[in-house]
């Protein structure tokens, strides 16, 4: 008999619309005036032209046959609904946005009172991503000249109209935030100051998802040559995750690579020389692998628990490492869905974080009063398994496998 997986109960999405006559969002902050904002944005999209250009004039044969493209951050203060349609008008390519929360105020941009005094409020706004190519930029620059005249919006481009008024910043994507963003830069520095030789070191590259697969295809053809241009290689093939957007590779490089890599992070676009860093496909780099710390016995008291087994299906998940099925206080009430085979690699003694984080949602945080355990099952897929090579061997995920790959799998399964 085929057993049936546990389905968690979600609420059925719901849309709420504001009310009428009231903005989504609330008021819109203050703005500069037209002249202001033409002398800002002047100066950002000549810088931004330049950038461009020299960034073309720089790629290598390494980028033969690609035609160069750059990645605009688009960033607004407010809002500008539908904004999208107007990105695909012009030939960029939508790649996502995300709203900015508590940025500083400064004497362009900020709140004001019901009397119309500024006020000292962090301020929110929208940021856009999108892949452009110099004709596309062209294009911007044409309704940039639109708007700075006053002249009449082509239709299906009026949103531009407000995005212009709105503008704070357009600039290019930067090593800002592909490297330091996500914590690579410091990890590069400090493997560069301890790094033995002939080391190597594994880390992730995480791609800009482009709608179309034949320029997927064409960015994992290239960042092989890239890698190997500096002594390294991929690890594994790409991973493509279509419904999330998710686009990746495994990498490996030479720490000496690496210190190359470095010595090049704080130049201009002008004087980066290597193609892994010009790269304009490369969203973000990351450390790869996650590691739990291991959790030591408690020696305080034992805390005292309810007895009892649940009689309701699961309705809350635990995506972690295995835990304990048979200990005293989670017997018969976990759901182990043991999607890819790690309770295995498990031995006596090990399964600490997991079974901790189960005792917790399970049973509550015992450090105060008045917890009750948790009246259903809980659904637990392990995701992490114990590191064969730290000494404790501390759950972690292995350097080859994709964190984002493992959810991905484990939410599909869930529902």
């Amino acid at each position: 008999m085929a057993t049936q997986l546990p389905l968690l109960v979600f609420p059925r999405k719901r849309d709420v619309a504001p009310e009428k006559g009231r903005p989504a969002f609330g008021k819109t902050p203050h703005v500069p005036g037209k002249s202001r904002q033409t002398e800002r944005i002047n100066a950002q999209l000549t810088q931004l032209q330049l950038s461009f250009e020299q960034y073309r004039a720089s790629l290598s044969d390494t980028f033969a046959g690609t035609e160069p493209e750059t990645v605009l951050v688009i960033e607004i203060i407010g809002t500008v609904e539908d904004f999208k349609q107007a990105i695909d008008g012009i030939g960029l390519e939508w790649l996502g946005e995300w709203d900015l929360k508590d940025i500083e105020p400064d004497d362009d941009f900020y709140e004001e009172d019901a009397d119309g005094q500024r006020t000292s409020k962090s301020i929110s706004g929208r940021l856009f991503l999108s892949m452009g190519n110099e004709a596309a930029l062209r294009e911007i620059l044409a309704l940039w000249r639109l708007w700075t005249e006053g002249r009449e919006f082509p239709i299906g481009k009026t949103k531009w109209r407000d995005v212009f008024t709105q503008l704070r910043v357009i600039r290019r994507w930067g090593i800002e935030e592909s490297l330091q963003e996500t914590g690579m830069l410091e990890r590069w520095r400090d493997i560069a100051a301890h790094a033995e030789p002939g080391q190597r070191e594994r880390f992730q590259i995480e791609f800009f998802y482009h709608q179309n697969e034949t320029k997927r295809r064409q960015n994992d053809t290239l960042i092989q040559r890239l890698l190997q241009a500096l002594g390294g290689q991929s690890i594994g093939n790409a991973i493509d995750l279509q419904p999330i957007g998710f686009h990746a590779i495994k990498a490996e490089l030479p720490t000496t690579s690496i210190e190359q890599l470095l010595s090049q992070v704080q130049r201009p676009d002008s004087e980066i020389s290597i193609g892994l860093l010009k790269f304009s496909g490369v969203m973000y780099f990351r450390p790869t692998g996650q590691s739990l710390s291991s959790l030591t016995d408690d020696e305080g008291e034992p805390s005292q628990f309810e007895a009892g087994v649940p009689d309701l299906p699961a309705v809350a998940a635990l995506l972690d490492g295995a835990p304990s099925q048979q200990h005293d206080h989670l017997k018969d009430r976990l759901l182990i869905d043991d999607v890819f085979d790690l309770e295995r690699q498990y031995k006596p003694g090990e399964r600490k974080h997991g079974t901790s984080m189960a005792s917790l949602i399970v049973h509550g945080d015992q450090s105060g009063a008045g917890a009750e355990p948790l009246k259903r099952l809980l659904y637990c897929i392990p995701v992490m398994q114990p590191d064969p090579k730290s000494r404790n061997r501390n759950e972690h995920m292995p350097d080859d496998v994709f964190f984002e790959d493992r959810i991905h799998i484990a939410v599909r399964r869930m529902l």
